[in-house]
């Protein structure tokens, strides 16, 4: 509606009126086309975002797909121990009794928790405190003690 777009934010502290960030379509994700964010408002789990520019239905469903990105610096700072998804691609998980288990590939974000989606195999693993989930940024590995049986799920 009035070429509002749907956002699933990764970090919602990205969006506020009069920010700038680019849109990567999903037809020329390589091309970097430059907004700036005229307003925000929460949407159920979801963010309607008006963009200058973008002002009318079309125009934004032209964008259905899109990649949403803003420039690290202009992130607000993060909690100890609390970690935005793209900076744990990569990482190596680990854990205590079952040993690799994977590389972090991506995460999801569930109501109950975050998790891990680790390659090659796309295994799920939650992102819990109770599972002993430690980040180690030097060594770029996740150590946790997952549940006995957990592998068998």
């Amino acid at each position: 509606m009035r070429g509002e777009l749907k956002v699933a934010p990764l970090d919602a502290s990205a969006f506020e009126a009069g920010r700038e960030l680019y849109i990567a379509s999903a037809e020329r994700p390589s091309e970097l086309r430059r907004a700036r964010i005229e307003a925000v408002r929460p949407h159920q789990k979801l963010l309607l975002v008006r963009l200058a520019g973008i002002n009318d239905e079309a125009v934004a469903k032209s964008l259905r797909g899109a990649r949403v990105l803003v420039e690290r610096e202009a992130l607000a700072a993060l909690a100890p121990g609390a970690f935005r998804a793209a900076d744990l691609l990569g990482f190596a998980v680990r854990d205590e009794r079952l040993g690799a288990l994977g590389v972090v590939a991506g995460v999801r974000h569930y109501p109950s928790c975050d998790m891990l989606v680790l390659a090659p195999r796309e295994a799920l693993i939650p992102v819990l405190s109770a599972y002993g989930f430690a980040v180690d940024l030097e060594a770029r590995v996740i150590s946790m003690r997952l549940p006995e049986g957990f592998e068998e799920l």
